[in-house]
């Protein structure tokens, strides 16, 4: 079966509704920030901050090459991972892409307005 691939901006959901929706179908769930974190030992945040958004990009779009290739998974990328039109591009050949969205208040509530007022 096709994966279930879940795109949007951050604080769409994408982590909490990709959880859900793989437990109620019985399938894995990836989310492709958790495992690049994982790698580096520190947050997206961190990872930004410490080596830069080209080095994030290259290790999400590894990864991504990966995970593409899974099948009857569920699978919530980072928000900036369909920037890349060859993410996405792999992320649709074995997978059905549902794209979240939440209001605007909705995003600063989850991600925190802090974020965006620096």
């Amino acid at each position: 079966m096709k994966n279930i691939v879940l795109i949007g901006f951050m604080g769409t959901g994408k982590t909490s509704t990709g959880r859900v929706l793989a437990r109620r179908l019985g399938r894995p769930f990836i989310d492709v920030d958790r495992k690049i974190e994982s790698i580096y030992s520190m947050s997206v945040s961190d990872i930004f901050a410490k080596y830069g958004e080209k080095a994030f990009r290259q290790t999400e779009k590894e990864i991504i090459i990966k995970v593409a290739k899974y099948t009857n998974t569920v699978i919530a990328t980072g928000g900036g991972a369909v920037l890349l039109p060859e993410n996405l591009i792999r992320l649709r050949n074995n997978g059905i892409i549902v794209s979240l969205a939440a209001t605007t208040d909705k995003i600063m509530d989850r991600v925190g307005k802090h974020r965006f007022l620096r």
